[in-house]
């Protein structure tokens, strides 16, 4: 095992602050463990004064440094009170030695000397973990969300930052599908659950791993993900996902199973499953497109009790649509089985369990939730099953048909 690593520099040297405000101001650096140079330029402001904006160029000649800054904020802070802020720049590696820095950005530049020594850091290249579970408003989370962090050869990274929070993303902060939902029947905006949403950052052990016993932040039924990741000073891409229910029957927590979605970015294809080594699998190998999205919701899989009521659920592949399709209706499964044998192979007919709509009127035992299916009307047949009629609308505006009995149209019923 490696054993801990120094972040401290040889040396840093403030030279010079050319602009007098009323705030401290100073340059200063840190090294990530991949071995990479941060620039950080920080300070606290009391009153109207020019802000550094992320970097927009940095460029470096010899042992020259020149970082400079585009203000896009018509260049002037007025905070209420004192605030600190802070903005970082990816120097990229650099060979020991001293280099001379200047962060500009017009009417300030802040410049300094910065020492660095050659380091051998490990570059983290994995985190594992994710997972599903359903858990019950107003309730602890059944299990911790587990992670472990990892370098390139596999050796667990110590003291790494991982942040866990609802839906976080290395991209966009918080991920949300195609048509703006982080979730099915979700709040919009997470702003919305203030105080109850708070960022949990953890620092992984000698073993490379970090716990987290996260909030439950939306009302039953709700189905979203939460995320972790690592943090800076490490690379910011490397996440997992866990999918999280939160429903109204706390017994559900003993007899349901996750049926996660995934989507594919290339494909613009949705996909699920309630299968473990698909799960894993698909979690693991990024080679292979799919992604974690949005939804999920509970049913009955095959090696737990199930619903007297329920019933198996049809899964077809096509490989010529690169796409799956999935129906609870027997009268349906055996239809394309007899129809369409050279565009759609029956993988399983117990895909999961779960319990169906009254056949006229399309309503779903008050215990459960619609699953409506929604097919994108296009050449690769791809169809999304969601438990949220927000989203059903918004895609069906968006060209999507809406499938199954009833006046609600759905095709199956989850637990709620």
């Amino acid at each position: 095992m490696k054993c801990c690593i120094s972040l401290g520099l040889a040396a840093i040297t403030l030279l010079s602050a050319t602009a007098a405000r009323a705030y401290s101001e100073s340059l200063s650096f840190r090294l990530s463990l991949s071995g990479d140079v941060l620039a950080v330029a920080k300070g606290k402001a009391n009153s109207c004064s020019p802000v550094f904006w992320q970097a927009s160029s940095i460029t470096r000649a010899g042992n020259v440094i020149t970082i400079v800054s585009t203000d896009q904020g018509g260049g002037c802070f007025i905070p209420v009170e004192e605030q600190s802020y802070e903005v970082v720049a990816d120097l990229g590696p650099l060979p020991s030695g001293q280099y001379e820095v200047a962060w500009r950005q017009v009417p300030q530049s802040i410049s300094a000397t910065l020492v660095t020594a050659t380091l051998q850091m490990p570059r983290v290249a994995k985190i594992f973990g994710g997972g599903q579970q359903i858990a019950h408003e107003g309730y602890p989370l059944p299990r911790p969300f587990i992670v472990r962090v990892v370098d390139a050869e596999g050796i667990p990274v110590a003291k790494a930052p991982v942040v866990f929070a609802p839906a976080v993303g290395a991209e966009s902060g918080v991920r949300r599908d195609k048509f703006g939902f982080r979730g099915f029947n979700v709040a919009a905006d997470l702003a919305t659950w203030g105080a109850k949403l708070p960022q949990y950052t953890l620092t992984t052990d000698k073993d490379g791993y970090a716990i987290s016993q996260g909030p439950l932040y939306d009302p039953s039924p709700a189905a979203s993900l939460y995320g972790a990741k690592v943090q800076l000073p490490f690379p910011q891409n490397v996440e997992t996902f866990f999918s999280v229910l939160t429903l109204v029957d706390w017994q559900v927590q003993n007899i349901g199973g996750v049926v996660v979605e995934y989507f594919n970015e290339s494909l613009d294809h949705y996909f699920m499953t309630a299968n473990e080594s698909e799960i894993n699998l698909l979690d693991s190998d990024a080679k292979l497109g799919w992604t974690r999205s949005v939804g999920s919701f509970a049913a009955y899989p095959l090696e737990r009790p199930r619903e007297p009521s329920s019933v198996p659920v049809c899964r077809f592949f096509s490989a010529g649509f690169t796409s799956h399709f999935f129906t609870a209706d027997p009268a349906e499964c055996d239809a394309v089985v007899a129809k369409w044998p050279d565009t759609w192979t029956l993988e399983t007919r117990t895909a999961f369990w779960i319990q169906v709509p009254e056949p006229f009127t399309g309503l779903c035992p008050t215990t459960t939730q619609p699953v409506y299916r929604l097919y994108n009307q296009r050449g690769d047949a791809n169809h999304r099953y969601v438990t949220d009629r927000a989203i059903r609308d918004a895609m069906v505006a968006n060209g999507w048909v809406s499938e199954g009995v009833g006046p609600d149209r759905n095709v199956m019923c989850a637990p709620r």
